[in-house]
């Protein structure tokens, strides 16, 4: 069980719900609504799909039926917003096979779009070319920006879409002056849902399709560019901040050292890996059953890929994650070739010892903003 424990003797559910109150530190949810909603799973007589979808969609309900009362633009576009953001954390753990997930997520996806136009900072829907089909992503830019602003990449984990991305972090970036680009790899979000793209190891490819979006918006010059990974987006940015010589400096945030190894883990006989996990990752794949998934991870390794980094990294990694052990956090930052390189671990229960601080973001959110800061204040590129 996290820390929090938002939904006793349900794990699953209570890491589902905490994802959901990390919104709150962006204003993408609410405290109250989540306390609410965990008191309706501690309730519910079946931990069934249905049942835990049940109180995220009457508060989406909700949130929607505010938005169509609104007479101020704002007002409707953050609760249009609101209510995507619960679809989409109830979405997550939905099993890939049952029929409602697409329906929900098509609901939440219609919902975020709609309020865009009225969301302050300003934000966008983009589709980026790759590979024959194209990426999904939400580019935001921060109050007062300028060519000159630095821009960071937002990678999310297994099983987030951009819009969560954002809420979990990207939010925070553009508030503290950064733009973003909250973008969806093949095996994520809508470039899997809509466009087929399944999970593939080589990031740099896809996060340099991003990277030429940004470079292309402003022709001529550039501020400077970074990157951030969370859970499964701190193997994605560590790969490609081995292989991007355009990327100024990264974090890894949820460090993972060797998928391969972490998944014989997970998928070996008599783990607790729920059926429903097993399906999300071979869905996200596009394979049919663990021994295929299993092969697919052979690539999913860092050894060989860390030495070549040579931008500054920051690895920020809890003491406590069950997802992945501080040990590869370790091994990842004295792997890394980069010269500039730091390995906070947070130690103390409740105050960020989980995994990516899921149980209290904001220690690790202002790490990550100072860091950034610090790292990316020179002056701008000639493109």
């Amino acid at each position: 069980m996290t820390m929090l424990n938002l939904v006793p003797g349900r794990p699953r559910w209570s890491v589902g719900a905490e994802m959901a109150l990390n919104g709150a530190w962006t204003g993408a949810t609410s405290v109250g609504d989540v306390q609410w909603a965990a008191q309706q799973l501690v309730e519910a007589a079946e931990e069934t799909p249905a049942a835990w979808l049940a109180p995220w969609s009457a508060l989406a309900d909700r949130w929607e039926s505010r938005a169509k009362d609104a007479t101020d633009s704002r007002v409707a576009a953050e609760a249009r917003w609101r209510a995507a953001t619960y679809l989409l954390a109830a979405e997550r753990l939905i099993p890939p096979g049952d029929p409602i997930k697409r329906e929900v997520y098509e609901r939440a996806l219609e919902l975020s779009e709609a309020a865009l136009p009225g969301l302050s900072p300003r934000m966008e829907s983009v589709s980026i070319p790759f590979d024959g089909r194209a990426l999904s992503a939400l580019y935001a830019q921060p109050v007062g920006w300028s060519s000159a602003t630095p821009t960071i990449v937002c990678l999310g984990g297994l099983d987030t879409t951009k819009e969560l991305t954002y809420a979990m972090v990207g939010g925070e970036l553009v508030r503290a002056g950064f733009a973003c680009l909250m973008l969806e790899g093949p095996g994520q979000g809508q470039t899997l849902r809509h466009g087929g793209l399944t999970l593939r190891s080589d990031s740099e490819t896809w996060v340099s399709a991003g990277i030429d979006h940004l470079l292309a918006r402003t022709p001529g010059e550039h501020g400077p560019l970074g990157l951030v990974g969370m859970s499964m987006g701190g193997y994605l940015a560590a790969r490609a901040l081995a292989f991007e010589p355009r990327l100024d400096a990264g974090v890894v945030w949820g460090a993972v050292w060797d998928y391969y190894e972490i998944w014989s883990r997970r998928l070996a006989p008599g783990s607790p890996i729920s059926p429903d996990e097993r399906a999300q990752l071979h869905w996200m794949l596009g394979v049919d059953d663990d021994a295929a998934a299993i092969a697919a991870m052979e690539a999913f390794r860092l050894a060989e890929v860390a030495p070549k980094t040579t931008a500054p990294v920051l690895v920020v990694h809890g003491a406590d994650d069950r997802a992945v052990p501080v040990e590869d956090a370790r091994r990842l930052t004295e792997a890394l070739g980069s010269s500039d390189k730091e390995l906070v671990v947070f130690d103390e229960p409740n105050f960020g010892s989980e995994h990516v601080q899921i149980d209290n973001l904001p220690h690790g959110s202002h790490v990550v903003v100072d860091w950034l800061r610090s790292h990316l204040t020179r002056s701008p590129n000639a493109a």
